[in-house]
């Protein structure tokens, strides 16, 4: 399985066991955004953790390593002030949970989070939906990446189609 997704799925139990009033935490590609909310309508507190972007370098070590740029995307439903606190309250909880000088998730080979942030997303088109929205923003190295992709498939791949084409490259490819 992706490292990516271990870890989105990861941070998602985290949130869902460690704050008390979400009813529901799950992870999803990207962002969450107004389009998304027909997923969520009926339910309590809900908080959507998408990994926004990664950047990839190898270390010294020549391990591939990312660092991720993560959000965890409050949901909140009720009267305006109730939903509006309920949602800052939630969005501190999982910065207080973020910001730990060892929130790992339960993972190994993360670095410590780093640049956490909250920030309302609510809108006129949230208010008339009568939600309240609010990411809460990090960023976190996660090393060893790549790792395990190719389980299901021992053989990783050794072609390349671009638009359909089969691609030459590599020690066969003709020289210049």
């Amino acid at each position: 399985m992706s490292r990516v997704v271990t870890f989105a799925t990861a941070v998602a139990a985290t949130i869902k066991t460690g704050v008390p009033s979400v009813t529901e935490a799950t992870w999803q590609l990207g962002r969450f955004n107004l389009d998304d909310l027909a997923r969520v309508t009926g339910r309590g507190a809900f908080v959507v953790v998408g990994v926004l972007g990664a950047n990839v370098d190898r270390g010294s070590d020549s391990a591939p390593s990312a660092l991720a740029r993560v959000a965890a995307f409050v949901v909140t439903k009720g009267k305006k002030a109730e939903r509006e606190h309920q949602a800052w309250s939630i969005g501190e909880a999982i910065a207080v949970l973020a910001d730990g000088k060892a929130q790992f998730w339960g993972l190994q080979g993360l670095g410590v989070p780093m640049k956490v942030r909250l920030e309302p997303l609510t809108s006129a088109l949230s208010d008339d939906k009568g939600v309240a929205l609010l990411a809460v923003q990090w960023e976190q190295k996660l090393h060893r990446i790549g790792e395990g992709v190719f389980d299901n498939d021992p053989e990783p791949p050794t072609q390349l189609f671009i638009f359909g084409e089969e691609q030459n490259g590599g020690d066969d490819a003709p020289g210049p």
